[in-house]
């Protein structure tokens, strides 16, 4: 993996018949490559299901999203919360002129 991306990273400037080979010993016997430990995947989480809920509007996800929803020359609303139900996945999208709790309510 060291060695291709070195060979990748030296092809954007230089190139040469032999730069495989030159980049894979240089990788090899280069002393930080060597001592560099390599990083396990024990230690990462699974991927579960998310439990849904048993009733309608029971359970809710949040989501705010930054951006324009409407183009024009001056748009009025920056943020968009989107909240979404865990049992029908029912969608409600409320644009936000700020992320301050009064615009909400």
């Amino acid at each position: 993996m060291a060695a291709k991306k070195t060979r990748e990273r030296i092809e954007y400037t230089f190139h040469w018949p032999t730069v495989q080979t030159v980049c894979q010993e240089c990788v090899r016997s280069y002393r930080t490559c060597q001592l560099k430990k390599c990083k396990t995947v024990i230690d990462r989480v699974p991927i579960t299901l998310i439990p849904r809920s048993d009733r309608v509007f029971d359970h809710f996800f949040l989501l705010i999203l930054q951006g324009h929803l409407c183009q024009g020359p001056k748009p009025i609303h920056n943020y968009t919360l989107v909240i979404v139900d865990s049992f029908s996945h029912f969608p409600f999208c409320i644009p936000l002129k700020t992320l301050h709790v009064k615009s909400v309510f």
